[in-house]
């Protein structure tokens, strides 16, 4: 046992099995485990392996790269059947997409990991360097599927309550930057770290009951909204056959019918339900089998996702707002288009893909939209716009009085990723104080409250329908809304002026040995 210990102990003395430890808890701390208590310790584990890593900037990054890469490893351990479960492709290929997705989501990590070897270079102490670079490096990292320990926080409802003040910036600054003051007390024997990093933990977490209960004091006074949240559960593969258009529209009506008998001001079906294309311009519920409304099936008004197709490579991702009367009276755009899956990159440089793909993709819409419909404003959020906090911020300033996100996640099978997108959504209803309905596809389909507390939901891969309450607050601005992210650009200022402050520093010593 004791040589069993040894081995372990010497490998916890390792970089790089300390980056791979942390990278598995923080993929435990996430959903679906949920395990969020794990998230105190995988950026202790994180801290030790760049105190122990050799080659400054380069060696952290390395440390990074595996904290992100193994974390992801476990997370989106889907990656290779969603690569090779919807195109006919050759495994290795599967292999290497899978393998390059793993790399490109280690980024914000990479990214973390080398500004905190720049904050120590400067003389800063390590938690010091951590608590100003990690949050920066996801900030400033762009990723495929964006995600942070933030987003992982909302199982920490109280702590994640700052959301609305700071950011997610700000609460990564918490989560990474508290256990920075601790490990340092670790190492340099401060009892007095351990105080102010208990200080500021209590301050947050009294910030977080306090504005739990301002909300909630908020919601129990305002004007409900109730929304029918259709699920139709249709499998990618089988989502535009023309075959099964008509059944499948039978399906959305006799789900939409079941719903509003549950006294809903409005029905939603998510992203891309409708089974066919839709002029961009239309104007009325199409005629006979291909109505929303069908022959007096369902009430109305219906919210809707639907492909739509203009003039030329005008095509986008839009949802249509659909009155009791048949008339459309609203429609808004994806803007934010997913790279690969819904435009391809540099098509205008790539001149010799035009013969095969004509049109780079689909065309983002004109700018964040608001669907007025059903007596409700309805501030949408199409897709992973939900996973955008200043695309949601954006919105949010137009004073919708709930968030809608329409999805289709059928494409991930029954893997973790609807529970990873419905918890990172969660954040985006505390930072904006605005509710939050999800209604998607194959699920996960459920509410979230302006607290970020989550409500009724659906499982997953099942067809069903769910009556979401929320309640309408337009008036309620958060300060993350009005002012945008400060705490990012304080962190790079402070940064700058510790690097500045070293470079000074080591210029006047330089002059004196001249001297």
């Amino acid at each position: 046992m004791s040589a069993v210990g040894s081995r372990l102990r010497g490998a916890m003395a390792h970089p790089t099995a300390l980056a791979t430890a942390a990278g598995v808890l923080f993929a435990f701390a996430a959903e679906p485990a949920g395990l969020t208590p794990l998230l105190a310790l995988a950026p202790l584990l994180w801290l030790h392996a760049l105190q122990l890593s050799p080659d400054g900037v380069r060696g952290a990054a390395r440390v990074g790269f595996v904290v992100g890469g193994s974390c992801h490893v476990l997370a989106f351990h889907w990656a290779y059947e969603l690569i090779t479960g919807h195109v006919p492709i050759p495994w290795f290929v599967g292999v290497i997409g899978s393998v390059l997705l793993f790399a490109s989501q280690a980024l914000p990590f990479t990214v973390a990991s080398a500004l905190t070897a720049i904050g120590r270079r400067a003389g800063l102490p390590l938690g010091v360097a951590f608590a100003l670079g990690a949050p920066l490096g996801f900030e400033v990292s762009w990723t495929l599927f964006p995600w942070r320990p933030a987003e992982i926080a909302t199982g920490f409802v109280e702590l994640a309550q700052l959301a609305d003040l700071v950011g997610p910036t700000g609460l990564d600054l918490v989560v990474l930057g508290l256990p920075g003051l601790v490990y340092d007390g670790m190492v340099r024997r401060d009892v007095r770290r351990y105080a102010v990093a208990a200080a500021a933990l209590a301050g947050c977490l009294g910030y977080g009951f306090v504005r739990i209960e301002q909300v909630e004091r908020a919601r129990a006074t305002a004007r409900p909204v109730v929304l029918g949240a259709v699920q139709p559960n249709v499998q990618q593969r089988l989502k535009f056959d023309a075959g099964l258009a008509p059944s499948q529209l039978d399906a959305l009506r006799r789900l939409s019918a079941e719903v509003e008998a549950l006294s809903v001001d409005l029905v939603v079906w998510p992203e891309t339900a409708y089974p066919m294309p839709l002029p961009l311009d239309l104007r009325r519920d199409p005629a006979g089998r291909r109505s929303v409304l069908g022959e007096g099936e369902v009430r109305g008004p219906v919210v809707f996702g639907a492909l739509t197709v203009g003039g030329g490579c005008d095509h986008r991702n839009s949802v249509f707002a659909l009155d009791a009367s048949g008339r459309v009276v609203g429609r808004a755009d994806k803007v934010e288009l997913l790279p690969f899956s819904e435009y391809v990159p540099l098509h205008a440089q790539l001149t010799f893909l035009h013969r095969v793909l004509p049109c780079p993709g689909f065309a983002p819409g004109d700018g964040p939209g608001v669907l007025e419909v059903g007596g409700a404003r309805l501030g949408m959020l199409n897709c992973y716009e939900d996973l955008l906090p200043w695309y949601a911020r954006e919105v949010a300033l137009r004073e919708p009085d709930v968030l809608l996100n329409v999805t289709n996640d059928a494409w991930f099978w029954d893997s973790a990723e609807p529970h990873l997108h419905h918890m990172a959504a969660s954040l985006r209803a505390i930072e904006t104080r605005r509710d939050l309905v999800r209604v998607v596809n194959t699920g996960l389909t459920g509410v979230i409250e302006a607290t970020g507390r989550r409500g009724a939901e659906l499982p997953v891969w099942q067809p069903g329908v769910l009556r979401a309450e929320l309640r309408a607050l337009p008036g309620l601005v958060s300060p993350y809304v009005r002012y945008g992210d400060v705490i990012s650009r304080l962190l790079a200022l402070a940064l700058l002026a510790a690097v500045a402050r070293a470079g000074l520093a080591a210029r006047a010593i330089g002059a004196d040995r001249a001297a």
